[in-house]
């Protein structure tokens, strides 16, 4: 027998991934959520609602920014930042 379970990590997309985490909880599949802070409290993911919720600070900075990274990376998700050492970023 395989277990499935959900692995989401989401920035602001809370309409998209509330109803996969729906979809998985029909079917009682363990599910973690890893989300980058969006800096709007509607964009947060009822923690309550999956096994293991975890958030973590904007390494993107704003949406505007981080659709510019994926444009100027060619798609990139990876945040530019992440990629730097810590004494790149701070100044």
């Amino acid at each position: 027998m395989m277990n499935f379970g959900l692995i989401v990590s989401i920035y602001d997309e809370i309409d998209e991934t509330t109803e996969t985490i729906k979809t998985f909880k029909e079917n009682q599949f363990p599910i973690i959520v890893i989300q980058s802070d969006p800096n709007n409290p509607k964009k947060i993911i009822n923690s309550n609602s999956v096994n293991y919720y975890e958030l973590f600070s904007d390494f993107a900075g704003s949406k505007d920014q981080y659709v510019q990274e994926r444009i100027d990376t060619k798609g990139s998700t990876t945040p530019l930042k992440t990629w730097s050492t810590p004494k790149d970023i701070i100044k």
